[in-house]
């Protein structure tokens, strides 16, 4: 066989290899996501039972790790004071790192907490973003957020605040 050949074959064996890898690696992910789905609802049966530590148990972990429903729900916990002191600073950072994710209900939290500054410097701005962008991902209170927000803001802020909105929606969705 001339080199040609046994490159040509090489060539196809790492092919093969690097399709098998990242098959690998997906198949990996997959059973991770579903792991850390039926964690969190795990997690939420316990709240539901009013287990509020055993769901920070649960969640704690899959939010550090990044999952953005357990970081909203842990932000809820610390805002609403189940089974933790009350926390709205807690509440915020928890709220925030799910919110960056684009998760809806803790954009809308954000807002509101942007909105009264509890656990927060207060920014009619970036209440007025975070609750649009909750209301463009389904969260119809948002807007009664975006409108409170609006009634103190000038209108140049209101446009900056909807030219932030509209930048966001370009890169999350590619508008």
């Amino acid at each position: 066989m001339g080199s040609t050949g046994f490159r040509g074959h090489f060539s196809i064996l790492r092919s093969a290899t690097l399709a098998a890898v990242i098959s690998l690696v997906a198949a990996i992910n997959l059973t991770a996501a579903i792991s850390s789905a039926a964690e969190f609802r795990a997690g939420r049966s316990a709240f539901n039972l009013g287990e509020y530590a055993r769901a920070i148990a649960i969640w704690m972990p899959l939010a550090r790790n990044g999952d953005p429903k357990s970081q909203a729900s842990l932000g809820y916990i610390y805002l609403m004071g189940l089974g933790v002191n009350r926390d709205p600073a807690e509440a915020a950072r928890w709220y925030g790192e799910a919110a960056r994710q684009g998760q809806p209900d803790a954009l809308y939290y954000v807002g509101i907490l942007s909105l009264d500054g509890r656990g927060v410097a207060r920014d009619y701005s970036w209440a007025y973003v975070a609750c649009s962008l909750a209301l463009q991902k389904g969260i119809a209170r948002g807007l009664s957020c975006q409108d409170m927000a609006a009634s103190v803001m000038t209108d140049d802020e209101i446009k900056r605040a909807n030219r932030r909105v509209s930048e966001f929606m370009a890169r999350e969705y590619g508008d």
